[in-house]
């Protein structure tokens, strides 16, 4: 099955709030924070993921989803 190319995770700068939460994405403004969740799961492959999700409002209504490859520390954009 092939990847979209759009839809394939980028790499992107985040500034986080003292909670945690992204604050800026590429020196955008987070407006609003509308979903967050979690994955860990196959734990038991060579691949594992453990990633933390956003659903993320930025200035000017863009919708945006970001993710913290914990296990990687890093943050990628998912669907802009």
């Amino acid at each position: 099955m092939k990847t979209l190319k759009s839809a394939a995770p980028k790499p992107v700068a985040i500034a986080l709030h003292s909670d945690g939460e992204p604050r800026l994405i590429d020196g955008r403004r987070v407006v609003d924070v509308k979903d967050d969740w979690e994955i860990d799961t196959d734990w038991w492959t060579r691949r594992p993921l453990d990633r933390c999700y956003y659903e993320l409002i930025l200035e000017g209504g863009h919708n945006v989803v970001v993710f913290l490859d914990r296990r990687a520390g890093r943050w990628s954009k998912q669907r802009a």
